[in-house]
């Protein structure tokens, strides 16, 4: 039997300066958990500031220095969409 735990984190609403530090510590758990895989999933963002980008960024720089592969779930925000081209994880991966 092979068992896989991967973590997703969603997000609704906005993701902004008052609202990054409940998102990095999800990421935080979710890093020290058992998930091979960590899925952040932007679907739900109608809003977002630089804190916002600068706390996906982070999240995708942690778990590339813990060997874990973080994969973002785009929305329709444009600035998502941007982050998530640009650091290469708009693809899931079965």
């Amino acid at each position: 039997m092979t068992l896989q735990i991967d973590h997703v984190i969603r997000i609704s609403g906005e993701l902004t300066q008052s609202t990054v530090g409940d998102f990095d510590k999800a990421v935080g758990a979710a890093l020290q958990g058992p998930a091979r895989e960590i899925v952040v999933d932007l679907t739900g963002i109608d809003s977002i500031d630089e804190a916002g980008l600068t706390a996906l960024l982070k999240a995708h720089l942690r778990s590339r220095q813990r060997g874990r592969p973080v994969t973002f779930v785009p929305s329709d925000h444009e600035a998502v969409r941007q982050l998530v081209a640009v650091t290469g994880s708009d693809d899931l991966s079965e």
